[in-house]
């Protein structure tokens, strides 16, 4: 690999995340605009009279708006960053007529990440519990963000965003793109490492942070051995969804809570181990497919 085609790949590894950032920036005058033009067709005095710091007041603490403001961010991020993924790392691919094929060998795959998803929140939320008798403190923010996602406020719409629509979008932009690009200049440890890295800063809270850092490193090594994004998709998805059936942790004893944590973890690790294996008949095979992959991705 050349240096400039190396330096090429490092610029592109980070340029997803300044890319985020630029589509939030333009959801979010799209979204003002809206109600701009939104209050001056109201017949409602009240409503015509609202100036632009009100409506961008608005815009950022009234539940509903969020709501559907948090759905556009990561609809259009799954479009974007889909597009980019399609085009960059996946030409030849067709998921639909894939997923089809392999309908039966998928099925034992899909069971695993579905358990797997659930156990991987039980035991984070088990963690938490036991660091929230620590410092409590710490824990406004997220509380805050948990509030606005399955409290009172919550609707149809803030969960379609952040248990459908965000795994899509966020597997897209960093198992997709940023690993995609991250592993044509690094070591597949070292890209897993530093995708885990930017999943945790990515969340913009320490909380959110330290277990993103752990199930992003989880969700890159998925990529990096089965080679698609879809199975990371699932277990995303079934993990964010999990949130919703967890037990009263707060009512459990520390003794049952560390021991069921750790129980969670080593059967949470058993099925990503029984999602990642292939069958016997096919892994020489794979392992020279996936060979020649890493040296073309190490050589553009």
């Amino acid at each position: 690999m050349t240096q400039s085609s190396k330096l090429r790949s490092i610029i592109l590894t980070f340029a997803p995340l300044f890319a985020v950032f630029a589509l939030q920036i333009a959801v979010n005058l799209i979204d003002i605009v809206i109600l701009f033009v939104m209050n001056i067709v109201s017949d409602a005095e009240v409503s015509k009279s609202r100036s632009i710091g009100e409506l961008m007041n608005y815009s950022l603490t009234q539940p509903m708006n969020l709501a559907f403001r948090s759905l556009a961010y990561f609809a259009v991020y799954a479009i974007v960053f889909g597009i980019w993924y399609k085009k960059a790392f996946a030409k030849d691919e067709n998921p639909v007529k894939a997923i089809r094929e392999n309908a039966r060998k998928l099925t034992w795959r899909i069971v695993c990440l579905v358990v797997a998803g659930v156990l991987a929140q039980y035991a984070v939320d088990a963690v938490l519990e036991l660091l929230r008798e620590v410092s409590p403190e710490s824990f406004t923010e997220y509380d805050e963000m948990l509030k606005n996602l399955v409290g009172v406020t919550a609707s149809w719409v803030s969960l379609l965003a952040s248990f459908i629509v965000a795994p899509i979008a966020e597997e897209l932009i960093f198992r997709g793109v940023i690993l995609g690009y991250s592993r044509q200049y690094l070591p597949d440890i070292a890209a897993i490492f530093l995708n885990a890295l930017l999943f945790a800063v990515y969340h913009g809270n320490l909380i959110q942070g330290c277990y993103a850092f752990a199930l992003g490193g989880v969700l890159a090594f998925i990529r990096v051995k089965t080679g698609s994004v879809i199975p990371g998709m699932l277990l995303h998805m079934c993990i964010n969804t999990s949130i919703l059936f967890m037990p009263k942790f707060e009512e459990m004893g520390e003794g049952f809570l560390i021991a069921s944590m750790i129980a969670a973890t080593v059967v949470f690790a058993v099925m990503i181990a029984l999602t990642v294996k292939k069958p016997k008949e096919k892994q020489t095979e794979n392992s020279k497919e996936n060979s020649k992959v890493d040296s073309s991705l190490r050589s553009e």
